[in-house]
């Protein structure tokens, strides 16, 4: 016996049937009835002993085209330099703290932006560090 899985279709013309269906509701009806028929189905299974295991991610589909998308309202350039600078200050109030009290340092890994950013642009990510130091 070959084990189940999900993702082979048994049965491809009952699958087309249940998609022209809900193309065909949400011709009539719109979105918000497929998606009530569609809550109701899935509760009914599960009520009827079915397990669909809960997923709270959906897949994402921007309703927007890019053609009626406004354009971006701000300086994108202004805005990484700005924060270019929030970083490099934040990475100078650390080494200033480090400086002050090495027992409770913190290491920066420092990585690059990917290639479209601008060369100031780097991530800089500090995680604490334990270090035993004995006062003498």
């Amino acid at each position: 016996m070959t084990k189940f899985n999900p993702f082979d279709d048994i049965d491809p013309i009952e699958t087309t049937e249940w998609l022209e269906s809900i193309d065909s509701v949400l011709m009539e009806h719109g979105p918000e009835r497929a998606h009530f028929l569609l809550n109701q189905m899935i509760d009914y299974s599960r009520r009827s002993g079915a397990y669909l295991p809960y997923s709270p991610n959906t897949a994402y589909l921007n309703t927007i085209s890019t053609a009626r998308q406004p354009e971006y309202p701000g300086d994108r350039v202004l805005e990484r330099r700005i924060e270019a600078y929030i970083r490099w200050n934040a990475m100078a109030m650390v080494v200033r703290a480090n400086q002050r009290a090495p027992s409770t340092a913190v290491i920066f890994q420092v990585t690059r932006r990917p290639r479209h950013c601008t060369r100031s642009d780097s991530i800089i990510s500090g995680a604490p560090i334990a270090r035993s130091r004995t006062v003498t």
